[in-house]
């Protein structure tokens, strides 16, 4: 099932990971400021792919520019780690690849997201790209570069220009995210958007609901944007 109209996002922080529906691998991949440089593919399967010393699937850098505009959709499911040149493949261990395994199937880490030979900064599990998406970082602040690209990019296509979203207002954003909340995109004007709090909602069916009740009430937090003045404003 497809979310184009909504995007419900929970960070957790303690964990370090980012637990999304309707933000999909391109946006994913575009909006992150330090690019994955390649992928090994856990689940998924892509005709730009190459097949890697694990007996894996991967994505090479030389082939990740036209992977990003594949309907990965049609995957069902989409999982990888990425890593930085082709050598770190051959240092990975037994239990380093049944860690990578355990992930794959329970969309969780075992131990550690992190797979010491292959030095990756993300894991990254999505079921029907956009619906179901949980991606393990480092450092879920950056994720904030993700959610102002997904802002910007539905409300671009409402007006001629747009000014990026102001440091101290994603940072307002990225609290509320980190008690789960929802960008209604759907309810939203030309200039602005509304925000929910949601909590942490594992079932992604149970948000639409959810965000109905909302809905009726006109409750949650307003972001807009001012195009007399192209400034940002945040508000309940």
């Amino acid at each position: 099932m497809k979310n184009k109209w909504f995007s419900y996002i929970y960070i957790n922080t303690e964990k370090s990971f980012v637990q999304t529906s309707g933000i999909t691998w391109n946006e994913f991949y575009h909006g992150i400021g330090t690019k994955p440089q390649n992928l090994l593919l856990l689940s998924g399967y892509s005709s730009e792919m190459s097949v890697c010393k694990l007996n894996m699937d991967c994505i090479l850098s030389k082939e990740m520019e036209k992977f990003t505009d594949s309907d990965v959709y049609d995957f069902g499911d989409f999982c990888w780690v990425d890593f930085p040149d082709s050598a770190s493949l051959d240092n990975v261990t037994d239990n380093e690849l049944a860690e990578l395994l355990f992930f794959r199937h329970m969309c969780r880490p075992l131990t550690s997201y992190t797979i010491p030979s292959l030095q990756n900064r993300y894991a990254y599990w999505g079921h029907d790209d956009g619906w179901f998406t949980r991606v393990y970082m480092e450092r879920p602040e950056e994720y904030k570069q993700v959610i102002e690209y997904k802002i910007l990019k539905e409300l671009k296509g409402r007006k001629r220009s747009i000014e990026p979203i102001p440091t101290e207002i994603m940072n307002v954003l990225f609290v509320m995210f980190q008690g789960g909340a929802v960008l209604d995109f759907e309810g939203s004007t030309a200039s602005g958007v509304r925000v929910y709090a949601m909590g942490n909602v594992s079932d992604m069916d149970s948000i639409h609901c959810l965000l109905d009740r909302h809905r009726s009430r006109l409750s949650g937090t307003l972001l807009w944007y001012d195009t007399r003045t192209k400034k940002w404003s945040i508000s309940d």
